[in-house]
Order: C-alpha cells, then structure tokens, then sequence
C-alpha cells in the first residue's frame, strides 16, 4: 500500500468514525461529500494497484480487514454508548481525582482539567493538569486501554516494564501508577510524567538530515538497550505478533 493510498483510507475511515459518533446531527451529513470525494480519490489513484496487491497479499490482507471491521464496529459501538448527553471521550474527572487521591502522598489532589488528546488504535492519551499536588508533577498523562485492540496489548504488561526502565535510566516518562481493573475510567490506564516535544517527521514522510537528532535518539535507544535483564526476568514476554514483526524486518531487509 502506497503512502498516498495509506493516507487517503485513514482520512475516510476518519471521517466515518466522526459521521458515526455525531450520529444523526446535522454536521454528520456535511462529512458525506467529503467521505465521497476521498473514495473517488481512492478508486481513481489506486483501485486496480490495490486489488492486486490485495490478491496477491492473502492472510496479511484478511488481517488488516479484520482489523477495520473490528475498528468500524468498536466506533459504532461507542457511537450508541454517546447518544446521550455526554460525548464517549468525556473523562470522568470525579472517579479520576478519587483514584489520585488514594496514591500515597496524594489525598489532597484535585483535577484542574482534563483533556483527550489521541484516540489510537489500542490506547488512549489523556492529559490532565492537577492542583494540590504533592507527588505527582502539576501535569500528568493517562494511557488507556481502548476497547477494541487489533494487537492485543494492554498498559497492565507494560507498566512493570516501563518501571524497570524509568529505574535504569532509559529516557522514557516517569511512570507512577497502573490502574489495572479498569472501574475508574472504563478501561486499565497507566499514570505517567507529561513530557513536552512534538512529532518529528510523520509516518509516512522522514524528518529532514539531522545529525543531532540521530545522535539524540541513538542514545535514547542505546539507554533503554543497556537496561540489565536481571529485573526484567519473570514478566510477560513480547507477543507473538512482535516476533512476528521481527521476523518481517529481517526477511524484508
């Protein structure tokens, strides 16, 4: 798949999410021409490259639909679940400041703001300002399991690793604390340090040449590399889809 048809199918899919969660509201219909226009996009630059790389692609392909169909339905869903007053990514800053407020050190803490900032595919980022503070940083982020998850990963696996890289010194946000039930927020989140930056680059387009940047993240990774194994032995391996992707690297490469 090209970057330009890659890009075009996540701008219609977007715009069907949105068409989706606004429901039956007016502004739904104003996104119809424009979900028209990027088909034709799709079909004009794109519909025969595609079909054969889709015959030739078998189970990757099966895959990735399965992926969509399960994506479209998980919008949907969450579509019903906000028919009523309060849109789905509302953040429930009352459970929110009553789980803070039972971190230690921290029974004072109140919400200041909360806001949604990325919906992925798996996760959800949330930042949140606080006051009253004592432990946590004045600015915190909260990463969410999402319902539906093509690959399976939740913040529950991740956070024994995030700590034991955050204690070796990888440079990573400081993470703080994992609520694994999910009966605050609806989903498992993670609690982390906010860290300021932006997006270099993009996922299809490279940064331009920057010596200092490659210098910068060569050092990143060479931190989180040199983190001993010791502390890592007994927790939930990498899953089969990460070797799989390993796998793909090599052979591709």
């Amino acid at each position: 798949m090209s970057a330009l048809e890659n890009n075009l199918r996540l701008l219609r899919d977007a715009c069907r999410a949105v068409q989706a969660r606004l429901g039956a509201h007016e502004q739904a219909a104003a996104l119809g021409p424009v979900v028209g226009l990027l088909d034709d996009m799709l079909v004009q630059q794109t519909a025969l490259p595609a079909l054969a790389r889709a015959r030739d692609a078998g189970a990757s392909v099966a895959a990735e639909l399965r992926y969509w169909q399960d994506y479209q339905s998980a919008v949907a869903a969450q579509a019903v679940v906000a028919a009523g007053d309060a849109p789905v990514d509302d953040v429930d800053t009352a459970a929110l400041r009553e789980y803070l407020a039972s971190l230690p050190g921290e029974a004072g803490v109140e919400v200041a703001r909360a806001r949604v900032v990325s919906r992925g595919f798996s996760k959800k980022t949330v930042l949140v300002g606080l006051r009253n503070n004592k432990v946590l940083p004045a600015e915190i982020a909260l990463r969410i399991d999402q319902p539906f998850n093509y690959l399976g990963t939740t913040v529950v696996d991740e956070f024994p690793w995030l700590s034991q890289l955050w204690a070796h010194g990888a440079c990573i946000a400081q993470p703080f604390a994992l609520e694994a039930t999910g009966r605050v927020l609806g989903q498992p989140f993670l609690v982390s340090a906010k860290v300021n930056g932006g997006a270099v680059g993009g996922n299809y387009v490279s940064p331009p040449r920057n010596p200092a940047l490659v210098e910068n993240i060569a050092s990143a990774l060479a931190g989180i590399h040199g983190v001993p194994l010791e502390g890592l032995r007994g927790l939930r391996p990498a899953g089969a889809h990460i070797m799989r992707e390993v796998d793909a690297y090599y052979r591709d490469s």
